[in-house]
């Protein structure tokens, strides 16, 4: 039975280790601190409870193949809830509007905030749905390279044009829909995947389709109960798990893995899957310039700066899922991608599960995850930028300092050092540029039985497409498997 190391237990890592396993695989993951679950960790204190990574989840098919693999049912195993409203937006005219999971129902709901925009809406949304099905059969139906076997996917030019890859998201939306604040709504989903509206492709507004035709599903007991539950199929099916085990390196001749060297202990392992931040494989663990040259040609996603806050009383018309818009868009993603400053006036996403969840609160009381878009590897002063970001949310949603029962900052490197992601990058490399995608590293590595995985490999990172990165790693390893016997 071929021995397979997964480094890190991330999402990507644990789906990758369970789909190994069932394929016969001795698998043991690596994962260098006391967690696993990699981003998904929750926080708690004095009966508040966060969710300090992800705090949505889409596209659940995802999970119910890979529960299926090893014999479980996904939906049985997580008490999954889906949302509605979807989101509720906060726009700096002080109107809100929601968008529900029922597509009449969301479509209505534009209508009555934007007369005229109803219709706009809904095309739109068929559009982006268009876009969808296609990048999920060649983006998402294979291992990045052969670029070949991605093309041969496309079945006629009809795919080529709902991809959608030769203008801006941006553009997209200004030329779809004519109300500036749901243009707005649009741009937000660039920031999935830690990017620039103005430089992203228009394949991004498949996002759009992904919420309203898939749902946003949150998991009772919060999104880490995700993370919990992937543990323990990963063990079912006899993954083992080695905690507080740095992998110090890869050890590699010219063509093939040949060990790993964990907490200084070199461990024999000719198949390696890499669930770590790219960046870091590439300059550390198994120094490679080449690769490393052509990941550093794409710019680095957004990093975060997060406040938990504990919250007394109730809010107005405060939903799950939040996003507060800044003044101005364009001026706030200069801020981010071109001045490589944090942003003055930051659009906020504000969660409060608590709205939907009451075992995650106090009794009359909320719990907010606030989170501001930054540049990797910014160097924030805490106590300045959460006083900005506490004078917004009182200014935006009445959030006095009276009704603050604590407030704790997570800076982008604490998310470095917490996440091993280089520059707190959320995601990795961003998806700014026309063929940012194909500059992202692909699921194989540059020697024989080197594999990558997680949010800043392909194809990127968001809860689903990650558990999709570990699905293909054991695809192109079976793929090789087969073509060596």
């Amino acid at each position: 039975m071929t021995s397979v190391a997964v480094i890190g237990a991330g999402v990507g890592g644990l789906a990758a280790s369970i789909r190994a396993a069932v394929a016969g695989f001795d698998v043991t993951v690596f994962e260098q601190s006391d967690h696993l679950g990699g981003k998904l960790h929750g926080y708690k204190r004095d009966g508040f409870v966060f969710e300090t990574g992800p705090s949505l989840l889409t596209w659940p098919e995802e999970f119910d193949d890979l529960f299926a693999v090893a014999g479980a049912d996904f939906r049985k195993r997580c008490d999954l809830v889906q949302l509605d409203p979807v989101c509720r937006y906060w726009f700096p005219d002080n109107t809100q509007l929601d968008l529900r999971s029922d597509l009449e129902a969301s479509v209505s709901e534009v209508e009555s905030w934007s007369p005229g925009s109803g219709d706009e809406w809904r095309s739109f949304l068929e559009r982006s749905r268009s876009t969808w099905l296609v990048a999920k059969r060649t983006f998402l139906g294979s291992p990045l390279r052969p670029l070949g076997a991605t093309a041969q996917r496309l079945l006629a030019f009809n795919d080529v044009r709902a991809i959608d890859a030769f203008r801006s998201l941006s553009k997209a939306a200004r030329t779809s829909l004519s109300d500036p604040r749901l243009v707005r709504v649009v741009e937000r989903f660039a920031t999935y995947s830690g990017s620039d509206p103005r430089q992203v492709p228009a394949t991004l507004r498949c996002i759009a389709a992904l919420e309203q035709y898939q749902g946003a599903w949150y998991i009772n007991g919060g999104l880490p109960k995700l993370g919990s539950e992937l543990v323990k199929l990963a063990t079912d099916v006899g993954v083992k798990f080695e905690t507080s085990s740095s992998v110090d390196h890869v050890v590699a001749s010219t063509q093939e893995v040949e060990a790993v060297v964990v907490n200084g202990t070199k461990r024999q392992f000719t198949t390696v899957i890499a669930n770590i931040d790219a960046e870091i494989l590439y300059s550390s663990l198994l120094p490679t310039p080449t690769r490393l040259r052509s990941l550093r040609k794409a710019q680095r996603s957004s990093a975060a700066f997060v406040l938990l806050v504990g919250v007394r009383g109730r809010t107005p018309n405060l939903s799950h899922h939040n996003i507060v818009f800044s003044e101005s868009y364009d001026l706030e993603f200069a801020d981010i991608f071109k001045r490589n400053m944090a942003p003055q006036d930051p659009t906020l996403y504000v969660c409060c599960s608590g709205v939907t969840d009451s075992s995650q609160t106090r009794a009359g009381h909320e719990n907010w995850t606030v989170l501001a878009n930054v540049p990797s590897g910014a160097h924030i002063d805490e106590d300045t930028y959460t006083k900005q970001i506490l004078g917004l949310l009182e200014q935006r949603l009445g959030l006095t300092a009276d009704r603050i029962v604590f407030c704790e900052a997570r800076s982008p490197q604490w998310y470095e050092s917490a996440t091993r992601s280089t520059g707190g990058s959320i995601y990795g490399t961003s998806s700014n540029g026309r063929f940012a995608s194909f500059l992202r590293p692909d699921t194989r590595g540059p020697v024989r039985g080197l594999y990558l995985c997680g949010g800043s490999a392909h194809p990127g990172g968001g809860l689903p497409m990650v558990a999709r990165s570990g699905r293909l790693a054991v695809t192109a390893l079976l793929e090789d498997s087969a073509s060596l016997s």
